[in-house]
């Protein structure tokens, strides 16, 4: 029993990444719901210096210094009601923060630095994430 526990836990993990990137995706992120809270912890800590790919919603941009970036970009992934996940996504990039406004879709690349659960019941969560690659979505 315990050994199909292990290729269970194994199928799962390597059925979440593609190419050793992880995505941001609504079938992910129900498949991490479903994950117990501790679980869910060691899950999300095992993507940190992994890169990962999503599609938020931007809240605000500002200026920074932390991981000797220039700029952050606060935003939400959209498609989940049963976790939260906030990104902070940080960059250098000038041309990026000219173009963002509030409410604006970016679809990104980057390195996860640092996860942080917000509360006891792990179901938001802060990411930290040093941006690759990014582009705003037009529709």
């Amino acid at each position: 029993m315990k050994f199909l526990i292990i290729i269970a836990s194994f199928l799962l993990t390597t059925s979440l990444f593609t190419d050793e990137v992880f995505i941001f995706n609504s079938a992910n992120i129900a498949r991490i719901s479903k994950m117990n809270p501790i679980e869910r912890d060691k899950f999300i800590l095992s993507l940190q210096k992994k890169i990962i790919s999503a599609r938020v919603i931007i809240d605000s941009v500002s200026v920074n210094t932390e991981y000797k970036r220039d700029y952050r970009i606060d935003s939400v992934f959209p498609d989940s009601n049963q976790i939260i996940f906030i990104f902070h996504i940080y960059s250098e990039k000038k041309d990026y923060i000219e173009l963002m406004k509030k409410g604006d879709i970016f679809d990104f690349k980057g390195q996860l630095v640092l996860s942080t659960p917000l509360n006891i019941k792990r179901d938001r969560y802060i990411i930290d994430i040093i941006l690759q690659e990014g582009a705003i979505v037009l529709e």
